[in-house]
């Protein structure tokens, strides 16, 4: 089958493409694929509490990819406001576009941050675990674990967060 022009469609929903056997095996399938945008919310609990405001990055901001299960986003948030937040509260980001899977596997991802206050270790990183939110961390010190975020640590109008996370969805 060669396709000069146009796309490959097919008649009937739930169908995919095999690659890499001979036989049509759930594993080898691409039967899902999917792009577009997703809203972050940053909030101070991972479900109700209060939120705050961000600038996006516009167009290349807040995407995700989906091929099958596996989940790809970035996440764009410049000068968070965390005014009516509470301080002490873990910064959580809300609204992934999927739920993570309830495996237990964790997820992690990188983070660029900017005008955030550091705590002992000056490493973060982004972390999911089976939930449609996540969290950044900050590496600890040897045999402190690590720190979550917490809203105090970002400074209103000005701290900037950068980030990306793969993680499989449910």
């Amino acid at each position: 089958l060669t396709i000069t022009d146009g796309d490959l469609v097919f008649a009937t929903a739930n169908k995919g493409v095999v690659l890499g056997a001979t036989s049509n095996t759930d594993g080898n399938t691409i039967d899902d694929y999917e792009e577009g945008t997703w809203t972050p919310v940053v909030a101070d609990a991972n479900s109700g509490g209060n939120t705050g405001s961000y600038s996006s990055g516009g167009s290349a901001g807040n995407r995700y990819i989906k091929v099958g299960r596996l989940v790809y986003i970035t996440c764009e948030l410049f000068n968070i406001n965390t005014s009516g937040m509470t301080g002490g509260n873990v910064l959580f980001i809300r609204g992934l576009p999927f739920s993570g899977h309830s495996s237990g596997t964790y997820n992690v991802g990188a983070v660029h941050i900017n005008d955030v206050d550091y705590n002992a270790g000056g490493a973060y990183y982004t972390f999911m675990d089976n939930s449609a939110f996540m969290r950044v961390y900050e590496v600890g010190t040897t045999g402190s674990g690590h720190n979550s975020v917490k809203i105090e640590d970002l400074n209103s109008g000005a701290s900037d967060i950068v980030c990306t996370l793969m993680y499989f969805s449910a």
